[in-house]
């Protein structure tokens, strides 16, 4: 077995997935072609299905329609179904940004793509590159202590599935070592070495700047902090689990009401807590929830005032007498 495929095998053991219907999102991009033949090959004809998911932003129209092209003569030579979808109305609509937006447009046709064929499990092709990229953006953007966590190996997404990393501890460069050996191709991202987008700065200007002036071993020292806050990410649940069951009740899938009566001596980051753990719950975007609007809500539910706002995303917040209700607005 190839030293690549064993590292995902030990990452996200087979035995887990040969037998349900996976689907895995590939952009086409090195990472997400690497993941598709590596479980590919360790599937090994397994009584599950592994289905295609590609999905058009419309940033890059032409490109963009020749990595389609590419994805599905990849999925045809495998032998698996391809689906894709593009990008429609203004996805910089809602308050979060274009590449918000995008996300969210994404998730939803992979939920689409997964309830069309009953799948257990997303897999998506993030590395450790990624991982330690993630948890620096967020600290300079001000996120609390469950977003130092970057990238999870695994999270819950909707009644009994799951989103999984399977190469979050492999490293870029152990990726296109991979397809160097398999002879596979796949496609630039021309759009990764835009300098005015953030994530861009900080993968080509601002980790080469900390490694080489501050501590050539600044990526362990991140990891290592994205393991402590892992830690923490998994106590939280449990720890405002009472809170939620005593001050939480989820009408619909858009509409949660909150009992402020019943957090009013509760610790402040036990509240903050839970109004993130709503937002995870239901799937709302938080990228564009800083830190002061976080801090915002949370003064609405343990405050006296009759007061409310949109916030990113499209979500009314509204105090009214001892209820803080949010709501999601239908989508356009």
């Amino acid at each position: 077995m190839d030293r690549f495929d064993a590292n995902v095998a030990r990452a996200w053991p087979p035995a887990e997935w040969r037998a349900v219907t996976v689907v895995v999102g590939v952009s086409g991009g090195p990472d997400s072609v690497a993941l598709l033949r590596s479980l590919v090959r360790l599937h090994g004809g397994g009584a599950g299905k592994m289905v295609v998911a590609h999905f058009e932003h419309g940033w890059r129209p032409q490109h963009e329609r020749q990595d389609s092209c590419f994805v599905s003569q990849l999925a045809e030579s495998l032998g698996l179904p391809f689906e894709r979808a593009r990008a429609g109305g203004d996805v910089a609509a809602g308050g979060e940004g274009r590449e918000g937006a995008a996300r969210h447009q994404r998730f939803a046709f992979f939920r689409q793509v997964a309830h069309a064929y009953g799948a257990r499990f997303l897999a998506l092709g993030h590395t450790w590159d990624d991982h330690i990229e993630t948890i620096l953006h967020r600290i300079l953007r001000g996120t609390g202590p469950i977003g130092m966590a970057g990238i999870p190996r695994f999270r819950p997404w909707g009644e009994g599935a799951a989103i999984v990393h399977p190469l979050r501890d492999v490293t870029r460069n152990q990726v296109l070592a991979y397809l160097g050996r398999l002879k596979q191709s796949f496609r630039t991202d021309e759009t990764n070495r835009d300098l005015s987008l953030t994530r861009n700065r900080i993968r080509h200007q601002l980790l080469p700047l900390l490694r080489r002036d501050f501590n050539p071993r600044v990526d362990e020292a991140l990891a290592r902090l994205g393991e402590w806050a892992e830690l923490y990410r998994q106590w939280v649940p449990r720890a405002i689990a009472p809170l939620w069951e005593d001050a939480v009740r989820v009408e619909s899938p858009s509409r949660v009401v909150i009992d402020c009566r019943r957090l009013q001596h509760e610790p402040r980051l036990a509240v903050l807590e839970l109004l993130r753990e709503v937002w995870r719950d239901r799937d709302w975007p938080q990228q564009s929830m800083d830190a002061q609007t976080w801090q915002q809500l949370t003064d609405w539910v343990l405050g006296n005032d009759a007061v409310g706002a949109t916030l990113p995303g499209t979500i009314d917040a509204r105090r009214r007498a001892a209820k803080l209700v949010l709501e999601r607005a239908a989508e356009p």
